[in-house]
């Protein structure tokens, strides 16, 4: 990818992420499975199908990460979406039987959330001492460095003087940053985008309707 080229060819920018060590798709599911595996998960990580939410879990996680929320905003939002469903019981009768119903898919989904940010936050920090990273961390490493370091984003803009992004529709929220990161240096910003406003109802690989 871009970002992984960024920063292969720019080294000196991304030592103190400490990411040294690139892991590939497989790597990131055994990662987090082991995570999984090796702390308590009563949702995620069922005794009678221990697999089964892997997939899904690592998919979450890399799409929280595309959004830019972090481990400890993802939290908040769970507690918010906690005070939205004690709002929406507070309305319902107690003495109906969908009360109850409501009462625990709440509970289940809360519960459900608070174990993704907790293996969220576990797989953040098992990268960190690993000195490894992975396909979005590239991503977001190299935003952060182009929106704070005018030195490597001139030098990119002066690399990259000509950008086209196909598919523009399907960008996220950290792809759309990188786009404009390697403009924001540009004298004279030159770039073409190709898109389809009707796509981007699907929101493919998280994209964000906005760009």
């Amino acid at each position: 990818s871009l970002a992984d080229t960024i920063i292969r060819s720019y080294p000196e920018y991304f030592l103190k992420y400490r990411a040294f060590e690139a892991l590939d798709d497989f790597e990131v599911l055994s990662r987090i499975e082991k995570l999984l595996s090796e702390w308590e998960f009563k949702i995620l990580y069922p005794i009678h199908a221990p697999k089964f939410w892997v997939k899904e879990v690592s998919a979450a996680i890399g799409k929280l990460q595309m959004e830019w929320v972090t481990p400890e905003e993802f939290i908040w939002h769970v507690h918010t979406l906690r005070s939205t469903h004690a709002e929406e019981l507070s309305e319902m009768d107690p003495a109906k039987k969908s009360y109850e119903t409501r009462r625990i898919e709440q509970e289940k989904e809360i519960e459900k959330l608070t174990e993704l940010q907790r293996i969220y936050a576990l797989y953040q920090a098992s990268k960190t001492e690993s000195g490894s990273y992975d396909f979005n961390d590239m991503i977001l490493y190299v935003v952060k460095e182009i929106e704070g370091n005018d030195i490597l984003a001139t030098e990119l803009a002066l690399k990259y003087q000509f950008v086209m992004v196909d598919e523009f529709q399907d960008l996220s929220n950290a792809q759309s940053r990188l786009v404009e990161g390697l403009l924001r240096m540009a004298e004279t910003p030159n770039i073409a985008t190709v898109g389809d406003d009707d796509q981007s109802i699907y929101r493919f690989q998280w994209a964000n309707l906005a760009n």
